[in-house]
């Protein structure tokens, strides 16, 4: 079961199986159960995803690639920007999803993991900042195994 509204309050993420999140300023709560947790191919096939999605995700991937090969990598400042300018892609993400069904449970499915990563690149301790980065260049690189 996923839910959704809208709240004004910082991100809250939730370990374990259960995942709550809310996002501040025209914020999303989600929750999800456990077997909604798990990406799941559409009977083998990859999930059709409508393009704002797909170019949301891949302008994501975009920024962690540029900022993987500049100098920013040893400064926490920078990570926190990263995580500032990657939030405003999943804002849009959000904002433009018109995806219904399983397609949308499995969508949020692949989102909820990288509002964690996002919220671990604010952090002020560096280390916390690049495990968090690789974390979520590998959870971003799923989107093409999952969603066409």
């Amino acid at each position: 079961m996923i839910l959704s509204a809208i709240s004004l309050a910082t991100i809250t993420l939730s370990a374990g199986n259960l995942s709550a999140l809310t996002i501040s300023s025209n914020s999303i709560v989600i929750e999800q159960k456990e077997q909604e947790n798990e990406l799941k191919l559409n009977k083998g096939k990859r999930w059709k995803a409508n393009t704002e999605t797909t170019t949301g995700v891949s302008n994501m991937i975009n920024q962690m690639e540029t900022f993987s090969s500049s100098k920013n990598v040893k400064n926490v400042t920078h990570y926190n920007n990263l995580a500032a300018e990657l939030r405003k892609e999943m804002t849009t993400i959000f904002d433009k999803c018109s995806m219904k069904g399983d397609a949308h449970n499995n969508l949020h499915a692949f989102l909820v993991p990288i509002f964690g990563y996002l919220k671990e690149l604010e952090s002020d301790d560096l280390e916390t900042c690049q495990k968090a980065q690789n974390s979520l260049d590998l959870q971003l690189k799923k989107y093409a195994q999952f969603f066409e």
